[in-house]
């Protein structure tokens, strides 16, 4: 399996630490730890990472766990220590992870988390989307109640290169715990988890994985597992899936399997030594160190270098052919490093199986020794001091040299010049003098070049041989792919023994140049080179400005142009042009900021042009004469009158001119906006301006527009009547006709041409308006219409013959009327026409009878009309005369009696007047109750009240005519015909609610106990009759008394309510109670008919009615009114004179 070189750089020397421990509880946070979002992004494969290069910024993403930062994709830039921290998990069943972490192969140590809920590790929850990669977590200690991993604890995902070790601790029941992951629903390949997993009761515990239900490949674990009850095992206590090529010191490998749904192959459990060796593990573990892949080998134990011997005579010195000589262990794959004080080095790779490496690179004085395994991880290192001898001897020849002796150098100063990358410009020849004594002693010289940042941009080196005199020495160096700059030449000689020497050090420049230089006007006058840096440009007068587009050499270098920057390949800002030479700089900057390069161009703007004159010019209607020629100014041309408006092309001689037409822009050979054109001459004006602004030439067209000779009209109408036949414009003869109520007529005539004048009977008027009113006879009446055309010559006549028919009228005649007016009727019939009967709106009378319609004739034998009614026209005019009725009257004896209530009554009324037979109705009013009016006039039968009643008798005729009379009639009251009688014959206690109900004369009498309890039944006297006189006041009688008793051994406290229903009672009627002969008033509601007393003592209560009018022949009241018995009896006494006072007191229970 190929995996990246440094996916992991830590875990060798895991297992041999023997997990011991120091943990402290963390704090929520990093005491002054500065915490930022991720902000710097690379590209790996597509993807976007962010790159995490410090604690603040894992700590950032922690505490802002949101979708939006748990779905982006981060890159771990340095190991991250984690001590003092007590980590939250990335992700939750919530908001889980779906992005990818990739850890660079750095390491995540001091992970603590100890948490009280499901789904805990670094990673709480990760979706199939999430992606681990590529990371190690050491010492971590993380608890969680269920569902826990070092790593992650329930994982969807992918996870791969990957490692944890650490405490891993799950206190839930029936959950599972893993050293690397808690439950597996993704992949895990290429991971393994070193040290301690323990699981709750009735749980899963695995050393790489608690539960698995899907796929784990390429793994181990080594370590301790434990569980309170439940499974446990090496690498999956619970799997539902697959497990291959893993290993484990744990047994079992795998506690259970669920049948059928799971498999383990290519895995076992092995011994911790067996694990060290690579013939333990399956074939799909890479143990190779190629250069471009990286591993996860399980291979990472220590290697104990711990003897190191170097070949040849004790003291000499290590140089090419030496052998070092080195003790390893079996598993020993790395890379071993020698160095010394001289810059000397040499990389030198190992396998299985070598134990010495030999020299190839020189000597070396002063050597130390490095080793590195194969995951990067520092091994060993050692120092081996070498006393340099005096003499050495070069490869190949049998002269020794003396190593005493130090080189010495200086360099010519280089060529004052600025250098570039064209062929005359790209070589720097250095000139150095050398000196060594050591004879033949090979010379190492280097010649390095810094830029202005003194990074070193390139390095040469070559060999020469000491003379042991001076030596020149000439070095051609390449500026090929060295950017515009500054730059510092470094030049150095070292020898076989000695450090290297250094000359003064040289500088130079390597000028920027540009690669492209365009214009948006005009052309380059000589195609554009980068050492060609003057050019010139020529532009029209109509280019008022230019841009330049400016391309440098080096994508590093800067450019300006006019001083201003512009972006490489972008085009500069507008720059205003003037008439003649306009230069312009582009000056390329390069990285240094100061080595500088300037190229110019100038641009040379043409003159304006005075050309102010046309090429040609047109009309769209007419021709011009003369015909058209530059130089002749002034044309003229005819149209016909319906030409109404014309259009002018003028055509420019110098295309940079500008022509108006009437003041309005034109384009040059493009016609006009329309010219309007009035009756005769219509001078049009173009004027030609020429470029310059200044020079204008003016050619002026007169256009005549001849006059209308149309002399038709469009429309003609009338105000009354059609024309016969329909109008047209040919057709110059019409009638029409109108009634006679039209006494005149209005024309209204429309011309086709608006130019034309018309009269009406040689009256002038506006087109489309109506004439004045042209006055008609009965019979036939001729209108003339003439229209006039513009021309004045040309006219047309028009005759319209109304004809007017002839009418009659309808008069009225008041017939013996004596007052008022008789209605009148303007209007004027045709024959066989309806009119309508006027009414008698105007009051028109006649003393001692009754308006009764109209008639054709006098005394009323023609035909008759009512008012509204239709009147058929014949051929002659109507009369129409007003009919009158006698007003009947009424006739009594002289007026009508009084009559004794109860007693029968029969009266006949008259009338005379009008035509009998007559009617007879009450229209206003009532009669007592008993008496009848009938039709014929007979008021009969037996009244019941007594009173006095006012009414309005109706008098109606046979024709329908009515008049009224008012009336009244007296009833003298009679006495009582029996006594009130209670309605209630249950006799109860007289509680709140009570009622007591009697009735006879009239009247209804109603007692109500309104509230409280009496403790004795209640008692009614109830009496009626008329009060004598010297106790009813001036004005007023009686319409009844009534008088209430109580038990004499109850105290009347209680509210009581007393209504009385009597129809000779009004609102005008007032109640009053007799205390010691005198009427004491009472206040009581008093409505029609209705009288309501509430009261708490015993009262005798009297209605009193204002008197009716004066009865003739009524006997004067009898004065002296007797005290109320309250003791049981009947009849008290009859008084005279006609007035009775009646009263009965009976003793009823009130319930």
């Amino acid at each position: 399996m190929k995996k990246r070189k440094h996916w992991l750089r830590s875990g060798a020397a895991l297992m041999a630490a023997g997990w011991v421990m120091l943990l402290t509880p963390a704090p929520s946070a990093f005491a002054g730890t500065t915490v930022s979002a991720p902000t710097q992004t690379t590209n790996l494969g597509g993807k976007t990472y962010y790159e995490i290069t410090s604690v603040g910024q894992l700590e950032y993403i922690d505490e802002h766990q949101t979708s939006t930062w748990l779905s982006r994709n981060y890159l771990l830039m340095s190991n991250i220590d984690l001590s003092g921290y007590n980590w939250v998990p990335f992700g939750s069943s919530s908001i889980s992870f779906t992005g990818t972490f990739d850890g660079g192969g750095y390491t995540i140590s001091h992970v603590t988390i100890n948490n009280k809920t499901f789904y805990t590790g670094f990673f709480g929850y990760i979706l199939k989307a999430g992606t681990i990669e590529n990371v190690g977590l050491t010492s971590v200690n993380v608890a969680g109640t269920g569902y826990v991993g070092g790593l992650v604890g329930e994982s969807f995902g992918s996870i791969t290169n990957a490692y944890v070790s650490g405490s891993v601790k799950s206190t839930g029941s029936n959950v599972p715990a893993g050293g690397l992951v808690g439950m597996n629903y993704g992949s895990i390949t290429n991971a393994f988890a070193i040290g301690s997993v323990r699981g709750g009761s009735a749980s899963n515990a695995g050393g790489l994985v608690g539960d698995n239900e899907s796929s784990i490949s390429n793994a181990y674990f080594t370590g301790s597992v434990s569980v309170g009850s439940g499974a446990k095992a090496g690498v999956v206590a619970y799997n539902h899936g697959s497990v291959s090529d893993s290993y484990t010191n744990v047994s079992p490998l795998s506690a259970y399997n669920v049948k059928g749904w799971s498999s383990v192959t290519g895995s076992s459990v092995q011994s911790l030594s067996n694990m060290e060796l690579q013939s333990t593990y399956g074939s799909g573990w890479d143990f190779t160190t190629s250069a471009t892949v990286g591993i996860p080998s399980p291979k990472t134990f220590p290697t104990n270098l711990n003897s190191v011997t170097v070949s040849g005579t004790t003291g000499a010195a290590i140089t090419k052919g030496n052998k070092i000589t080195y003790k390893y262990l079996e598993n020993t794959i790395g890379t071993i490093t020698l160095s010394d004080s001289s810059g000397h080095s040499q990389n030198v790779s190992v396998s299985p199986g070598q134990s010495t490496v030999t020299i190839t690179n020189g000597a070396f004085q002063g050597l130390t020794l490095h080793y590195t395994d194969h995951n990067n991880n520092q091994i060993y290192a050692n120092t081996i001091t070498i006393t340099g001898p005096s003499w050495g001897i070069r490869s190949g020849s049998t002269t020794p040299y003396l190593l005493g002796f130090k080189p010495s150098l200086t360099v010519n100063p280089l060529a004052p010049t600025t250098y570039g990358h064209s062929a005359a410009k790209d070589t720097l020849s250095v000139t150095s003098s050398l000196v060594d004594g050591s004879i033949g002693e090979p010379i190492t010289m280097k010649y390095d070049i810094f830029n202005h940042s003194n990074v070193s941009v390139a390095s040469l080196t070559s060999t020469v041989y000491a003379t042991g005199g001076a030596q020149s020495i000439n070095y051609p160096i390449s500026l090929a792919g060295l950017a515009a700059g500054t730059y510092t030449l470094h030049v150095s000689a070292k020898d076989t023994y000695n450090t290297a020497v250094y000359a003064t050090q040289q500088s130079f420049s390597i000028e920027p140049t540009l690669s492209g230089l365009s214009l948006n006007q005009g052309t380059l006058s000589s195609p554009f080179a980068s050492g060609t840096t003057s050019y010139t440009d020529s532009v029209a007068y109509s280019v008022s400005s230019i841009t330049v587009t400016p391309t440098v050499g080096d994508p590093g270098d800067t450019v300006k142009v006019d001083g201003n920057t512009v972006a490489s390949g972008s085009t500069s800002g507008s720059i205003p042009l003037t008439v003649g030479s306009n230069p312009i700089t582009v000056v390329v900057i390069a990285k240094d900021g100061t080595t500088t390069k300037t190229y110019t161009v100038d641009v040379n703007r043409a003159p304006a042009s005075s050309n102010a004159n046309l090429s040609g010019l047109t009309l769209s209607s007419g021709s011009l004469s003369p015909t058209f020629t530059s130089g002749t100014t002034s044309y003229a041309a005819s149209v016909a009158n319906s030409v109404s408006s014309i259009t002018v092309i003028p055509t420019v001689s110098d295309n940079t001119a500008a022509v108006t037409v009437n003041g309005k822009s034109v384009t040059s050979g493009s016609a006009s906006g329309p010219v309007a054109l009035t009756v005769g001459s219509n001078p049009i004006l173009v004027v030609v301006t020429a470029q310059d602004g200044t020079t204008t030439n003016t050619y002026t067209v007169d256009v005549n527009r001849a006059k209308s000779s149309n002399a038709n009209l469009s429309g003609l109408t009338l105000s009354n009547g059609s024309l016969s036949p329909t109008f047209a414009s040919g057709t110059t003869s019409y009638t029409a006709s109108v009634a006679n109520s039209v006494s005149s007529i209005t024309v209204t005539p429309t011309v086709s041409d608006n130019t034309a004048a018309v009269t009406v009977n040689g009256k002038s008027l506006t087109s489309g308006s109506a004439s004045g009113p042209v006055a008609l006879t009965v019979g036939s009446n001729t209108i003339s219409i003439v229209v006039t055309a513009q021309d004045g010559v040309t006219q047309k006549t028009y005759t319209l013959k109304v004809s007017r028919a002839v009418g009659h009228t309808v008069t009225y005649n008041g017939n013996g009327s004596t007052s008022g007016t008789v209605p009148t009727d303007s209007n004027i019939y045709a024959n066989g026409s309806l009119a309508r009967v006027l009414g008698n709106a105007s009051n028109l009378t006649k003393t001692g009878y009754t308006f009764a319609g109209w008639n054709t004739k006098a005394d009323g034998t023609g035909t008759g009309y009512a008012t509204g009614s239709t009147l058929t026209i014949g051929t002659t005019n109507v009369m129409l005369y007003a009919q009158w009725r006698v007003d009947p009257s009424v006739s009594t004896s002289p007026s009508l009696p009084n009559v004794l209530e109860g007693t029968s009554y029969s009266q006949k009324l008259q009338a005379s007047g009008g035509m009998s037979p007559y009617t007879f109705s009450i229209a206003d009013g009532s009669l007592p109750n008993g008496l009848t009016l009938q039709s014929d006039g007979g008021l009969v039968g037996t009244p019941q009240q007594s009173g006095t009643f006012h009414f309005t008798v109706q008098i109606k005729g046979h024709t329908g005519t009515t008049t009224t009379k008012q009336m009244s009639l007296y009833v003298i009251p009679t006495a009582p015909t029996g006594y009130l009688k209670t309605t209630s014959t249950k006799q109860v206690v007289g509680n709140s609610g009570g009622t007591l109900t009697a009735k006879g004369n009239h009247t209804t009498a109603t007692l109500v106990i309104v509230s409280g309890t009496f403790k004795n039944p209640l008692q009614m006297d109830i009496t009626t009759g008329t009060v004598p006189s010297n106790l009813v006041p001036s004005g007023w009688n009686m319409v009844a008394a009534y008088g209430v008793n109580f038990d004499r051994n109850d105290t009347p406290t209680h509210p009581l309510s007393f209504t009385l229903l009597n129809a000779g009672i009004t609102p005008q009627s007032k109640v009053y109670k007799i205390v010691n002969g005198k009427l004491i008033p009472v206040t009581a509601t008093v409505t029609k008919g209705k009288a309501v007393i509430t009261f708490t003592t015993d009262p005798d209560f009297v209605v009193l009615q204002p008197k009716p009018k004066p009865v003739p022949q009524a006997t004067k009241p009898v004065t002296g009114f007797p005290a109320f018995p309250w003791a049981a009896g009947g009849l008290l006494s009859t008084l005279t004179g006609g007035l009775v006072l009646w009263w009965q007191r009976r003793k009823k229970t009130l319930e």
